[in-house]
C-alpha cells in the first residue's frame, strides 16, 4: 500500500535534506507562518524546542491554541438508502470545522504538512472513544481521493489519517473503496466535491464511489474514515457501496464537521 506518490517522496526528502543542512531555513510556523525563535537563535534551541513541543514546527501562539482545544464529538444519524431498505448510520465528528482546525486540516490536506497527521488522528480517536463505549470494529477504510489529485499533491491524505487511526486502535487497514471519473467519461478528473453545491455533490458521489474487486466484506462492522463532513453526500455513497458489498454495519468518523 503506497502512501506517496514518487515524485512527492523525492521532493520531501530534498526538504528534509535541505533543513538538516541548513537548519536556522527552517524558522516559520507551519500553520501561521509567524518566525517560530527570535533572529539569530541556535539550531540545537530549535532542535530541542521541537523534541519538547507536542506540535513540532509550530509557533507558540499556534501551539497555545492547539493545545487548548478539548475534543467535543458530535454524533449525528445518516440514511443511507440500500436497494429498498433505509440504513442508519453514526457520524462522529470529534470538532468544528473552523478557527485553528480549519487552518491545520487546510494545511495538511492541500500544503503537504503532514506532521499534522498525527494531531488530526489523536482528534479522532479520541472522539471515537468518547461517544463509543465498546467500539465495534473489524476493521478501517477511508475515503479515497481522485487518482488526478492523488498526482497533483503527492499523498491521500484520507489514507494517511486512516493509517494513524488505525495503528492507534490496533485494527486492520483496508483499501476497500476507489474513486472514479466523471459520469459517462474514462479521461475526464473527477470535479472536488467542495466546488460543488448540495444537488452537484449528491449527484456526484453517487457516480464516483465504488468497492475494489475482489473484495470480501460480508459480516463486518467497518470504521470509515474522512477529515470533513459537509452534506454528508461522500460518507452516503461510500457507506452505500460498503454496506452493497456485504458489510454488517458501518461507521463514519471525521475530524470536523462543517458549522
Amino acid at each position: 500500500m503506497r502512501h506517496f506518490t514518487a515524485k512527492f517522496a523525492v521532493r520531501r526528502l530534498a526538504n528534509l535534506a535541505i533543513d538538516y543542512v541548513f537548519p536556522d531555513g527552517n524558522v516559520s510556523c507551519v500553520l501561521c507562518h509567524r518566525p517560530l525563535f527570535p533572529p539569530g537563535a541556535l539550531p540545537r534551541i530549535h532542535q530541542q524546542t521541537d523534541e519538547l513541543a507536542k506540535h513540532p514546527g509550530v509557533c507558540l501562539f499556534c501551539e497555545q491554541e492547539l493545545s487548548s482545544i478539548h475534543v467535543a464529538p458530535v454524533v449525528r444519524p445518516m440514511r443511507v438508502r440500500v436497494g429498498n431498505d433505509v440504513a442508519l448510520v453514526d457520524v462522529m465528528s470529534a470538532l468544528r470545522h473552523e478557527g485553528i482546525v480549519r487552518r491545520a486540516i487546510r494545511q495538511w490536506k492541500y500544503d503537504g504538512m503532514l506532521t499534522a497527521t498525527r494531531w488530526l488522528s489523536e482528534w479522532v480517536v479520541g472522539g471515537l472513544r468518547f461517544s463509543f463505549d465498546p467500539l465495534e470494529v473489524d476493521a478501517i477504510t477511508w475515503v479515497p481521493t481522485s487518482l488526478h489529485r492523488l498526482r497533483m499533491r503527492g499523498y491521500d491524505h484520507a489514507q494517511l489519517l486512516a493509517l494513524e487511526v488505525a495503528s492507534s486502535l490496533d485494527k486492520p487497514l483496508y483499501q476497500w473503496l476507489t474513486r472514479g471519473t466523471a459520469k459517462n467519461s474514462h479521461s475526464e478528473p473527477t470535479w472536488s466535491q467542495t466546488a460543488r453545491n448540495k444537488s452537484g455533490r449528491q449527484t456526484g458521489a453517487n457516480h464516483e464511489y465504488r468497492l475494489v474487486r475482489n473484495v470480501e466484506l460480508e459480516g463486518k462492522h467497518i470504521l470509515l474514515v474522512d477529515d470533513i463532513v459537509t452534506t454528508g453526500s461522500t460518507l452516503q455513497a461510500c457507506t452505500r457501496a460498503l454496506l452493497e458489498g456485504g458489510a454488517k454495519s458501518v461507521l463514519a468518523a471525521t475530524v470536523a464537521f462543517e458549522v
